[in-house]
């Protein structure tokens, strides 16, 4: 809608705008949903930073997790060392204490075989 001076004595500095009801409810409408628009700015700006603020937050835990994961990888690589050297300690004390046995074994059974010969080969010689 445009308005126009003409017929109007602007002489006078007066103006009269006569407005519908229509029209003012739809101005008031207008400036109501600018003030709308303006506070939604704002709470999404506000939303915005807080939204920032708790991804930082979150970077700085999961950087400090990755370097707890990190130590703790570490510690348990060291672990898993010892464990292995200590292991291999144990499995060639074995092997030796199984050398023994088999050595103690090989005694036993030529003293058996000693033991049940010598007499028949005794006899043998006895006799003959």
């Amino acid at each position: 809608m445009i308005y126009s001076t003409e017929g109007y004595d602007m002489s006078n500095e007066q103006i009269k705008i006569e407005i519908t009801q229509d029209k003012l409810v739809d101005i008031l409408l207008h400036s109501a949903t600018r003030e709308d628009i303006n506070k939604l700015d704002m709470k999404i700006s506000d939303v915005r930073n807080e939204l920032k603020e708790d991804i930082n937050k979150l970077d700085v835990k999961i950087s400090d997790l990755r370097t707890e994961l990190k130590e703790d990888i570490n510690k348990l690589d060291v672990k898993i060392s010892d464990l292995r050297t200590e292991l291999k300690e144990d499995i060639s004390g074995l092997r030796t204490e199984l050398k023994e046995v088999r050595t103690g074994q090989t005694k036993i059974l030529w003293g058996v075989f000693l033991a049940v010969v010598v007499p028949i080969l005794l006899h043998f010689l006895h006799i003959g």
